[in-house]
């Protein structure tokens, strides 16, 4: 129902209004009335009305004074004014305050019901609209966060962003953290998809809980054993930062190895002026993170600890290798073959590095494409030391980088290709089993995406995209779809009543089903039924 005030100085347009209008069959309910512009406001704050019908002349305040007033208030309600007057000043005050309708007294019930009508199906389309927004905010706040660590947001969008995405993070200093799960690949258990994830997202909300504490801090899931945490840093307390910092990663390393049975490595970047700055401080975290397993596990690695010589035969290829891990992570066969290719020209442009370094770089890009490929269990790569030893053999013989590379393409293809189908497949899997768990359950008014998400044991925004991508429909449409068929199969099959088959397909209001029910059909229940 949808909740109505009126607000008309004279009381025999109120009572008009409340005795002439049919207002359950336009599924509204009347919560209150008043004779000013002040009441009206007073009203609006007490019962929140979805649609205000008011005049405009009135004492103390007229109508559009109240409208102002109410807007700058925050109320979301729609504004259906009347007036006596028809001076073209009025209107135009109107349009300008974005009034839903401009009527003239006397109001004719028939055009003033098809208003309401209207109205609703504006405030239908904006809750729609704004529920969508809301399920999808996870996955754009994940999106954001992630292209922001590789500094893929041009400067000037930033701030905006932040503010619509509701995201926490200020302008100044930061430093981010590359949290690794060190035995995440590992475990006994590691078949087990939802444990492995499990594990990993109590240690992120641990992380977060933990640097919360003293500073404004926002995650990022990075996918298998990583995530990362962004830190803001107060201007002027670096040096404390930096032992806060330390302190807490310290205290994370305990608290995981004795809740999880399990233990993390924290890589920790510089602390970075500005946005800018923030996709610098996460290169140095992974690269300092990436020595854990020559200083150790189980502990705090900041990238100012490591002192490396550079020598001048070394080939940078580290972005382009990420991004080919990337894409074979994903499926994306064209993308990982392009990838490669541009790893073998970056390596053909180093004209003084010697062929051995490049026979290193294959084998160094073999490891990487194995390793992904038991990371998703393909029985192919069961035995991947087997499988090293040919490739590196292979790969030390060869004479020339069109050798190397031609062996490379073969295995990414396959890797990536077996990838994708498995992905596929594993998708496919998991909308049949929420469609299935639908059809049970479409009859729960509260059945919700994040309550089918959490039965097949994924994320809700992950879930939300792969049944986009499944069904060709959003969730709550889909959800819809099946409560209307369901619906009409009664209507015509049984001779029970349209309030008993609303509540049995998850609606408690039985007016609101019948308005869904025409919305979907072009019909009222009692007119299918009979058709």
């Amino acid at each position: 129902m949808y909740k109505v005030a009126i607000i008309d100085d004279e009381s025999i347009i109120r009572r008009g209004l409340l005795q002439n209008m049919k207002w359950e069959e336009l599924d509204c309910e009347i919560v209150g009335t008043a004779a000013t512009g002040v009441e009206g406001l007073e009203l609006m704050e007490r019962e929140n009305p979805d649609i205000v019908i008011s005049d405009i002349r009135m004492p103390e305040m007229d109508g559009l004074e109240m409208v102002k007033e109410a807007k700058t208030r925050g109320f979301s309600c729609k504004f259906i004014m009347m007036s006596g007057y028809e001076e073209f000043k009025y209107a135009q005050r109107a349009i300008t305050l974005k009034v839903e309708k401009y009527l003239s007294k006397p109001v004719n019930k028939e055009i003033l019901g098809k208003v309401v009508r209207r109205v609703e199906r504006q405030i239908e389309a904006e809750q729609k609209l704004a529920r969508q927004i809301t399920e999808s905010l996870p996955v754009l706040r994940h999106n954001f966060i992630y292209r922001l660590l590789r500094s893929k947001i041009p400067e000037q969008e930033i701030e905006s962003e932040l503010n619509f995405l509701e995201i926490p993070l200020k302008d100044d200093r930061f430093v981010v953290l590359d949290i690794k799960v060190d035995d995440y690949f590992n475990r006994q258990d590691g078949s087990k998809v939802m444990e492995k994830e499990l594990l990993k997202c109590g240690a992120l909300n641990m992380a977060e809980s933990l640097f919360g504490k003293d500073f404004r801090v926002v995650s990022c899931d990075l996918g298998g054993d990583a995530f990362a945490l962004i830190v803001n840093v107060p201007e002027g307390g670096e040096e404390q930062a930096v032992k806060t910092i330390y302190h807490r990663g310290d205290e994370l390393c305990q608290m995981a190895a004795d809740h999880f049975q399990s233990t993390v490595t924290v890589g920790v970047g510089r602390i970075r002026e500005g946005f800018k700055g923030l996709a610098k401080s996460y290169s140095e975290a992974q690269s300092a993170v990436g020595y854990r397993h020559i200083v150790g596990k189980n502990r705090i690695i900041s990238i100012q600890d490591i002192h490396l010589p550079g020598r001048r035969d070394s080939i940078n290829i580290s972005d382009l290798e990420k991004e080919l891990v990337a894409s074979v992570k994903l499926g994306m066969v064209e993308e990982t073959l392009t990838t490669l290719e541009k790893i073998r020209c970056s390596v053909l442009e180093q004209k003084n590095v010697t062929l051995e370094k490049m026979r290193l770089v294959g084998i160094e890009i073999a490891v990487l494409m194995i390793k992904e490929a038991e990371n998703w269990a393909q029985p192919d790569y069961e035995n991947k030391v087997e499988r090293f030893y040919s490739i590196a053999n292979s790969i030390m013989g060869l004479p020339t980088l069109d050798d190397i590379f031609q062996v490379l393409e073969k295995l990414v293809h396959e890797i990536a290709r077996g990838i994708n189908e498995q992905r596929i497949s594993q998708q496919k899997e998991i909308v049949d089993q929420a469609i299935a768990y639908i059809e049970e359950n479409y009859g729960n008014e509260d059945l919700s995406l994040q309550d089918v998400a959490q039965k097949v044991h994924i994320s809700s925004s992950y879930f939300s995209t792969i049944f986009k991508k499944e069904k060709n429909i959003n969730f709550t449409d889909y959800l819809t779809e099946t409560r209307m068929n369901k619906s009409k199969e009664l209507l015509r099959n049984t001779n029970l009543k349209a309030y008993e088959i609303a509540r049995m397909v998850g609606y408690s209001n039985p007016q609101y089903f019948s308005l869904c029910f025409k919305k979907y059909t072009g019909y009222s229940p009692l007119q299918f039924k009979n058709i």
